[in-house]
């Protein structure tokens, strides 16, 4: 398919967005992992000055959660898959996961062929930065609190644990920290310990990071 225009900018160098645009699993494509190595880069250094520069109030772990969140394969999925899907060239199901990689290839590839890759970016990313929590909304309604929580801090969600014998029963304690933020949850199993604590991070983030879209 012969592509040379993505989020309303034509390319002078349309091989560049054809290689963005083609995964690795459709034809060998080397220069896909370079691309998604820069944009990513690119992208994570944009999200990081919009709210830096939108939310002076937040605290650096504030703005590291929402950083988190916002750039996500599940939050980027969210924001380009509708216009990026019919473009993308991949052999098999197209996973949140593919998203994200193909949009940060075409970043670099915006960028490298001198488009305002900034404006890009920002026109994509603005109303999910004044959302303020486009993961946590609804959250209350959700029963898997422990993959919200992972979807919304990824790796830096750390989780620890104590066993207990209380009344000839194993009770588990857990303890799960995000940052400066930290929530605790005791279950009859490792699991729902986990869940608990996801929680209780969740509500305390929603009440303490001013994430609520009443603010």
């Amino acid at each position: 398919m012969y592509i040379n225009t993505i989020f309303g900018y034509k390319f002078k160098n349309t091989q560049l967005i054809r290689l963005a645009l083609h995964h690795p699993s459709l034809v060998k494509n080397n220069e896909f992992q370079r691309l998604e190595f820069l944009g990513d880069r690119i992208l994570n250094m944009e999200v990081a000055f919009l709210i830096y520069a939108h939310y002076t109030e937040y605290s650096e772990g504030e703005m590291s959660v929402l950083f988190s969140s916002l750039i996500s394969a599940e939050a980027i999925d969210n924001i380009v898959r509708k216009p990026l899907l019919p473009s993308i060239q991949f052999n098999g199901k197209i996973t949140k996961n593919i998203v994200a990689d193909t949009l940060e290839a075409v970043i670099a590839a915006l960028y490298i062929d001198g488009a305002d890759v900034r404006s890009v970016i920002r026109d994509l990313w603005y109303p999910f930065i004044l959302n303020r929590d486009p993961l946590l909304k609804g959250h209350n309604s959700h029963q898997n609190y422990k993959t919200l929580l992972n979807n919304l801090g990824g790796n830096n969600c750390k989780y620890s644990h104590l066993l207990e014998i209380k009344n000839n029963k194993n009770y588990f304690q857990s303890s799960v920290k995000l940052f400066t933020f930290s929530g605790d949850g005791e279950g009859l199993s490792k699991r729902e310990a986990d869940e608990q604590a996801a929680k209780n991070l969740l509500d305390k983030l929603k009440e303490f990071s001013k994430f609520s879209k009443s603010n």
